[in-house]
């Protein structure tokens, strides 16, 4: 799996690559996507680590085969993630399990984690890289 944003030492176990973000990655098992789980109000500064130990401890011991954390868009304390795993239910329990779960930030500040499915990714033009449909 890979933890996200600019960590090169990290392979994605699916397509064997090395430091990259998971909109470049479209993983497919069996001609369809895997399904993924989409956490929000993570901590800004967690690492990928930070949040499956995180996880662990909250009884989930399930290693997704890839985590992505998103940069933060409006309050730069908090963050989201994307975690893909192999079957439905492996993706169900991490909701189950994370949905909820008090986090703290640097500041003192706390919020309550969010999970649910994440919208697959958009068809991309294998050529371009854009979304499908935009060629120039």
């Amino acid at each position: 799996w890979s933890s996200g944003a600019g960590d090169k030492s990290l392979r994605c176990l699916k397509c064997g690559s090395q430091g990259h973000y998971a909109k470049n990655c479209f993983v497919r098992t069996d001609s369809f996507l895997l399904p993924s789980v989409f956490i929000s109000d993570v901590p800004a500064h967690w690492t990928g680590n930070d949040l499956l130990q995180n996880l662990s401890q909250q009884g989930f011991d399930v290693p997704p085969v890839m985590t992505r954390l998103l940069p933060p868009k409006v309050h730069q304390n908090w963050q989201s993630a994307i975690l893909r795993f192999e079957n439905e239910d492996d993706a169900q329990a991490c909701i189950s399990v994370s949905r909820g779960v008090q986090v703290l930030d640097m500041e003192g500040g706390f919020k309550f984690l969010g999970a649910r499915l994440a919208a697959p990714p958009k068809a991309r033009d294998p050529v371009t890289g854009q979304p499908a449909g935009k060629r120039k």
